[in-house]
């Protein structure tokens, strides 16, 4: 996980990242999070069929992401209200994808306001 965070450090042009159908858990992520912020031309971040469950995903906060693909992780309500604190920052986002996860009422009670707020997605 580390050293994937640190080379994803040396790539700062990178606009696509798909690391899809991996083992990347919920602490990948948190090591990642940080190389993200020094990722500015990152737009497509793909991380579905993944182990991520409830990781800070507040940590994908860039404000030039476009494509947020988080399917099939596992991620239930804390998981997704952490996504949700973090939409309000993300003003380029325009499709973010959330399906066959654990999300139930209560994360959607929190995401539902949060995504009526990010008015570009499609």
């Amino acid at each position: 996980a580390n050293s994937l965070a640190h080379a994803l450090l040396n790539v700062p042009q990178l606009q696509v990242l798909r690391l899809t159908t991996n083992s990347i858990s919920h602490k990948a992520v948190s090591a990642m999070g940080q190389s993200f912020s020094a990722m500015p031309n990152l737009q497509v971040l793909r991380l579905g069929h993944n182990l991520l469950g409830d990781a800070p995903l507040g940590s994908f906060v860039l404000t030039v992401l476009q494509r947020i693909s988080l399917n099939s992780n596992s991620i239930g309500d804390v998981g997704v209200a952490s996504l949700a604190s973090a939409l309000d920052e993300m003003k380029c986002l325009k499709e973010l994808e959330l399906s066959n996860n654990r999300i139930g009422d209560l994360g959607i009670e929190v995401l539902a306001p949060a995504l009526g707020k990010a008015m570009k997605l499609e």
